[in-house]
């Protein structure tokens, strides 16, 4: 990142930094109102955002950037850029200093020749003028994503070395819990496991955090059955239909934790797994968090796909018919990147989603759920609404564009192909290995014709998530020769992967006191930032199934064997953005 302090040309009519103390919101507002009708196409509805704002007591532009999600952190940087010359980064660079009022993050400009330089990062444009004090001659301000602001506040050690939390179970048991899930959702952990080593008299608690477990806290084994115990009644509160008294059974359920017990914005969805042990007395427990975001701030790029894989999915979603499918295994992203194409499209497209859970909020989307089967203490029975259901009651709603959750059974299958022949655009999820396996998966699980694929699918994506390596830490080494590893996978050509000889590559590194690091339990971690896509991306073509073959081999070849996931690999590993061990994760 190029160190670009605020500049200010008058002449090309951009204002100062200071204007923006005096500028009232009504300029501001203007900005947004001709972004919004030029760009967006709004101008038929600014009327009625303006009445809704009056009617919430909030300021229009509050309403629209930070309630209604209506324009994308991409969007305000375009406005905002347009007007004020402050440049975006994309991480931020040396000591954090200072977390101020969860709206900037301060830190140290080392490579600066100005004494007593700073770097200030804000994650929303109107922050700014709130924090114009904080800025001074020799500064450097950036923006930023929310979602880099919030990662790097979080797992940054400015505040000095956490210590390890005493857990006091005299206070109430949920609390704990809670306790636990905020501080998840504040490192970003996908799963929590709670689990006992019945020899040493304790149950464990670790966080998966970037792929990886991580030892978190320890419990005895007492103050472990007790977080068991209520696990299991909350489970029972938000899934009546599961059996309790059938303790030798593996039990599936979820939990809603307020909103308000772990400061998140909306109500966190818990899906919890729990295996009992011989004893029947202890288990253990996998509990998933599904703590919904609104993906307006995310663009395909900044997931990690790069140029040639963007304009792909740009263009398939661009469609009025067809199937998109997203493969990968469980934990890959594939909601996320379907969610994110989907929020970067239009609000004159008419797009309902049906998903098991909702993990993200879509700002244009009309978003349902399915239904799972319930039973009440009563013995009631209400039978469950599922994919294929919703997905038939969706045509009559008058849809642009459908997101089926998950391809899981014939009928859904079946149902989707149908959407697609009626004149929608289908997007969904499938579990299978690679983007070449999904015609010979449709066919074979799922009993769809050739024919019916040849007419019917547009794009095929498989992705992983690896962690990505910190731009700062990462250390540089020539790899002169491939490990034994390496040339142990199982990948059919090797070719690709033998360019990397001879080349210069990154491991990740160890930096004191940089931003990446994060502080679990007693471990400190470091080295990367954040997570990244590797993927495939293959557009299928009637032509493509001439031949009548359709297995994973025989579609590579036809389509193109030099875009397949190992090259997007290499590619990022030359790019220094991931490890070597990176190529691990595709097998």
């Amino acid at each position: 990142m190029s160190q670009a302090a605020v500049t200010i040309n008058k002449s090309d009519g951009r204002l100062e930094i200071q204007d923006l103390e005096m500028m009232e919101a009504d300029t501001v507002l203007g900005w947004i109102a001709d972004y919004l009708i030029k760009e967006k196409r709004y101008g038929g509805q600014w009327t009625d955002i303006e009445q809704r704002a009056k009617r919430s007591g909030k300021r229009t532009y509050e309403l629209i950037c930070e309630i209604e999600g209506l324009m994308t952190w991409q969007d305000l940087l375009a406005v905002f850029t347009s007007h004020i010359n402050i440049p975006e980064a994309t991480a931020v660079e040396g000591k954090i200093l200072d977390v101020d009022s969860e709206r900037v993050i301060i830190s140290s400009c080392e490579n600066s020749l100005v004494e007593n330089a700073r770097n200030l990062y804000f994650w929303h444009p109107i922050a700014i003028k709130g924090a114009l004090k904080k800025i001074g001659n020799r500064d450097n301000v950036y923006l930023i994503t929310k979602d880099l602001f919030t990662r790097v506040s979080s797992y940054s050690s400015h505040d000095g070395p956490a210590q390890a939390e005493e857990k006091d179970f005299s206070k109430d048991v949920m609390e704990i819990l809670s306790d636990i899930i905020k501080k998840a959702i504040q490192l970003g952990v996908t799963d929590v496991h709670l689990y006992p080593v019945v020899e040493k008299d304790i149950y464990k608690l670790r966080y998966r955090i970037l792929g990886d477990l991580v030892d978190a806290e320890t419990y005895s084994l007492q103050q472990g059955k007790s977080l068991l115990t209520v696990i299991i009644n909350q489970a029972k509160e938000h899934t009546p239909s599961l059996k309790v008294d059938e303790i030798r059974r593996p039990l599936d359920g979820k939990i809603v934790i307020p909103k308000e017990s772990v400061g998140w914005h909306y109500d966190v969805d818990i899906r919890v797994s729990i295996m009992w042990k011989p004893d029947i007395t202890n288990a253990d427990v996998v509990l998933r968090i599904l703590a919904k975001s609104d993906i307006s701030s995310n663009t395909i790029k900044h997931l990690g796909f790069y140029p040639e894989h963007v304009e792909k999915l740009e263009t398939a979603i661009s469609r009025t018919r067809g199937i998109i499918l997203v493969a990968g295994a469980t934990g890959t992203g594939k909601s996320k990147t379907v969610n994110t194409l989907l929020a970067s499209l239009p609000a004159t497209k008419h797009i309902q989603t049906i998903e098991d859970p909702i993990e993200y909020l879509l700002p244009n989307g009309r978003q349902f759920q399915t239904f799972e089967y319930e039973e009440d203490s009563s013995g009631n029975k209400r039978e469950p609404v599922g994919f294929a259901e919703l997905a038939r009651q969706c045509k009559r709603h008058d849809p642009d564009i459908i997101f089926i959750g998950e391809l899981r059974d014939p009928e859904t299958v079946q149902t989707a192909m149908h959407l697609s022949k009626t004149g929608h655009l289908v997007l969904a999820t499938l579990h299978v290995a690679r983007a070449t396996m999904i015609p010979q998966s449709l066919v074979e699980d799922y009993g769809v014709s050739i024919d019916t694929i040849s007419d019917n699918l547009l794009l095929g994506v498989n992705q992983v998530l690896v962690k990505k390596l910190c731009p700062k830490c990462k250390q540089a080494y020539v790899l002169s020769e491939l490990p034994e590893w390496v040339r142990n996978l199982r990948f059919p050509n090797l070719d690709q992967v033998e360019r990397l000889r001879g080349k210069t590559i990154y491991a990740a590194g160890y930096m004191p006191d940089c931003s990446c690091h994060m502080r679990v339990g007693s471990e400190v971690l470091a080295g990367y930032a954040g997570r990244t896509v590797i993927s495939e991306v293959y557009s299928f073509y009637p032509q493509d199934f001439e031949s009548g073959k359709i297995s994973s081999f025989a579609m590579e070849e036809i389509l193109d064997p030099s875009i397949n996931i190992l090259s997007d690999a290499v590619n990022k590993i030359e790019a220094g953005e991931v490890g070597l061990e990176t190529l691990r994760s595709l097998m």
